[in-house]
C-alpha cells in the first residue's frame, strides 16, 4: 500500500507539520523578544555606567557633556521601549508561549510600556539632562555647605517630577504615580497607615534613649584613622560576606551607592572620614548587602525584564540586614574587633570590646540619613515621605523645605554646620 494515499498517515503528517511550524513561530518570536529586551537592558546598563563614572571618576568639567550623553541614552531607551515593533513582539509572545518565566517577562514589559507611553519624549530628555547637571551642583553645595548652589536645581527637579507624576497618575495622588516605580502596587495611603503608627513610637523611643544617662562617649573612638587602612579592612569584611571581586569593585564617592550593571559587574562605593572609621566600614557593609543581591541574580537570564530586583524595599532589606542585624551584632564583632584593634592599635588598644559595641550601637539623632542609627533612620524615611508628598501636591515649595532645614540647624548650635541632602 502506498503510504502517501493512507488518510491516517496523511493526517498525522499534516498535524506534525502544523505543530512544527507553530513551534518555529513560537521560537522565532521568543528569540526576537528576548534579543530586543536584552538590547534595552544594555542601554540601561550603559546609562548606569555613565552615572557611576560621573559619581566616582569623571572630572567636574565634563558635567555638561555627560548630561548630553545621558539625555541621548534616555531618549533612545524610551523610544525603543514604546516602539510598535517591541509592543507587537510582546503580544506575539504573550499569546503563544505559556512558560511562567516568559509570562513574567511579558507582564513586566507591559507595565513598563504602559507607563513610558504616557510620558512625552521631551520630558524624558529634560529629566535626564537636569538630574545629571544637578548632581554636580549638589556635590559643590555639599563641599561648601551652601544650599543656594543646589536650590535652583532642586526647584527644577521638583517641577519636572510633578509633570511626570501628572502624566502617570492613575491612583488618587501624584505620589502614588512615582511610588510605583520603586514599590509596584504600593500607595501613599498604605505607607501613611504604616508610618502614622510607627512615628509616635519611634519618636518616644528616640527621646527615651537620648535622655538616658548611659550614653557612650562620642570622643573616645575619634582619631586620625588611615583611609587606606579603612579601605583594606572593609575589603576583608566584604570578602568574608561573599562579595565576588571578579565581578565587582569598590570605589569612593560623595554618597555611597551600589550600581548593578549586571550580575557579573556590580560596583559599590563608600565615603571616608579620617576621624571616624565607622562611616566607611558600615557604608561598605551596607552597600555590600545590596551587591550580594545584585550578584545573586540569575546571570543566564540577564537582560530579560523579570530578571531584576523585585523592589527597592526588598533591596534595602538586604543592605540593612547586613549593616545592622549582622554588622552591629556581638558575634560579628567578636571575630572582627581584634582584627580592627590590630589595624588601628594606636587608637583602639585601650578600648574594651564592651565600650566599642556600645559605641557602634549608640542612638543619637543626626542630619545625615546614611549615618543614622537604627531608631532615627526610620524617622528620616518618614520625614522624607512627608516632605515629598507635600512637594508633589504643591502644598509646599522647595524653598520652604530649605527654611525648615535652616530652623532645625539653628536648634543644633553645637553641631558643625554641614549641608545635607541624602
Amino acid at each position: 500500500m502506498n503510504p502517501t494515499k493512507n488518510p491516517v498517515i496523511i493526517h498525522t503528517l499534516s498535524v506534525g507539520i502544523r505543530k512544527h511550524r507553530h513551534m518555529n513561530q513560537q521560537d522565532t518570536s521568543l528569540i526576537k523578544f528576548q534579543a530586543y529586551s536584552r538590547e534595552l537592558t544594555n542601554l540601561k546598563s550603559i546609562e548606569s555606567l555613565l552615572s557611576w563614572d560621573q559619581e566616582t571618576t569623571m572630572p567636574s568639567g565634563g558635567a555638561s557633556t555627560r548630561a548630553g550623553q545621558r539625555e541621548t541614552l534616555a531618549s533612545l531607551y524610551h523610544e525603543r521601549l514604546i516602539s510598535s515593533r517591541y509592543r507587537d513582539l510582546v503580544e506575539l509572545v504573550a499569546n503563544r508561549i505559556d512558560d511562567p518565566w516568559v509570562q513574567a517577562d511579558v507582564q513586566e514589559t507591559r507595565r513598563l510600556q504602559n507607563k513610558a507611553i504616557k510620558i512625552p519624549p521631551s520630558l524624558i530628555r529634560e529629566l535626564a539632562k537636569t538630574t545629571s547637571l544637578a548632581f554636580n551642583a549638589w556635590v559643590e553645595a555639599r563641599l561648601s555647605s551652601d544650599f543656594s548652589i543646589f536650590y535652583p536645581w532642586l526647584t527644577q527637579i521638583v517641577h519636572l517630577k510633578r509633570q511626570e507624576a501628572k502624566c502617570l497618575q492613575v491612583g488618587k495622588t501624584l505620589y502614588d504615580a512615582l511610588l510605583d516605580e520603586y514599590e509596584a502596587g504600593s500607595t501613599e495611603s498604605k505607607l501613611n497607615r504604616v508610618f502614622s503608627r510607627l512615628r509616635p513610637k519611634l519618636t518616644d523611643l528616640l527621646e527615651k534613649l537620648q535622655s538616658s544617662r548611659k550614653q557612650p562617649s562620642d570622643n573616645f573612638l575619634k582619631g586620625n584613622y588611615s583611609i587606606e587602612k579603612q579601605k583594606q579592612f572593609g575589603k576583608k569584611i566584604l570578602t568574608a560576606m561573599g562579595f565576588d571581586w571578579n565581578c565587582g569593585r569598590l570605589d569612593h564617592s560623595p554618597h555611597p551607592f551600589c550600581s548593578g550593571l549586571s550580575p557579573r559587574d556590580v560596583r559599590i562605593t563608600t565615603r571616608y572620614e579620617k576621624e571616624n572609621f565607622g562611616v566607611a566600614i558600615f557604608g561598605m557593609i551596607h552597600e555590600g548587602g545590596h551587591a550580594l543581591y545584585e550578584q545573586g541574580l540569575d546571570n543566564n537570564r540577564f537582560g530579560l525584564p523579570a530578571n531584576t530586583s523585585i523592589s527597592l524595599g526588598i533591596h534595602e532589606s538586604q543592605s540593612r540586614l547586613w549593616e545592622n542585624v549582622i554588622g552591629r551584632s556581638t558575634h560579628f564583632w567578636k571575630y572582627w574587633y581584634p582584627l580592627l584593634q590590630k589595624t588601628f592599635s594606636k587608637h583602639l588598644d585601650s578600648v574594651s570590646f564592651v565600650h566599642f559595641l556600645r559605641w557602634i550601637n549608640r542612638v543619637k539623632a543626626g542630619l545625615i540619613r546614611v549615618e543614622a542609627d537604627e531608631v532615627s533612620y526610620g524617622l528620616h524615611v518618614i520625614l522624607r515621605f512627608e516632605l515629598e508628598r507635600e512637594l508633589l501636591s504643591e502644598k509646599i515649595e522647595a524653598n520652604e523645605e530649605n527654611t525648615q532645614g535652616k530652623e532645625k540647624k539653628k536648634k543644633k548650635k553645637k553641631r558643625k554646620k554641614k549641608f545635607f541632602f541624602f
